[in-house]
């Protein structure tokens, strides 16, 4: 399912101080359902083949983080324009057993979007984070979305980074990291290619100068080195 960006006013106002493990928790656990918090004619079907011709956005950011900046950074002047968006909180059933399928081919959603959108700098320490950033395509200039605040975080992601690479990366599961290595791999040369080109693009990010809050910074492509025609 894709997500129409028009529900962000309700959900903003509804439930703004949610964190996407509070919705894990409550709608989809103790409810059954996401449809509880956004009604269900807010989504539409969305098959694999369509991914290419449809109009959506796609979002990394952190479960920790609240709802309500979220969606303010997304309503911003340099917020999503798309019509749809997709976002695994809300549009991947976290109740379906096979959604680890759907998982395992995150990158083809990523890939096809026509918007990228990162919700604060901290997200570089997840490593899903990163396989989403080397999974969007080359044409795709990936926002990221930091309040004043956050500045100071991003040396810290590029000395640890640059220290550890992808083995230093966040996971909840180490099932998680296997399957992520494994992308990796299949889409790079090796894991030492992967943390070239993710190094590479942490360099590239520069912090303006403005003092207002939210932010956005635009950046340029982490682009795979592996042909795509082989995902």
């Amino acid at each position: 399912m894709l997500l129409r960006t028009d529900c962000f006013q309700t959900l903003l106002s509804n439930k703004d101080d949610m964190t996407s493990e509070d919705i894990l928790e409550q709608c989809w656990i103790g409810q059954g359902s996401i449809f509880s918090l956004i009604p269900r004619e807010k989504f539409i079907p969305c098959l694999w083949h369509d991914l290419k011709v449809t109009n959506y956005a796609v979002l990394s950011y952190q479960w920790k983080e609240y709802w309500g900046k979220i969606i303010a950074f997304l309503l911003g002047p340099d917020g999503v324009k798309a019509e749809f968006i997709w976002i695994d909180v809300f549009c991947l059933n976290q109740l379906d057993g096979n959604r680890m399928k759907t998982i395992q081919r995150s990158d083809e959603i990523y890939y096809n979007a026509k918007e990228y959108h990162l919700i604060e700098l901290g997200s570089f320490f997840r490593g899903w984070v990163l396989f989403e950033l080397s999974s969007a395509h080359e044409i795709i200039e990936p926002k990221v979305h930091h309040s004043q605040s956050d500045i100071t975080v991003l040396g810290v992601v590029k000395e640890r980074f640059k220290e550890k690479g992808f083995e230093g990366c966040g996971f909840t599961k180490a099932s998680d990291r296997n399957l992520v290595r494994k992308k990796i791999i299949e889409k790079y040369r090796s894991i030492q290619d992967f943390n070239k080109k993710v190094g590479e693009f942490l360099d590239e990010i520069q912090i303006g100068k403005k003092k207002s809050s939210p932010q956005v910074l635009s950046v340029k492509k982490l682009y795979v080195v592996a042909d795509n025609s082989s995902t």
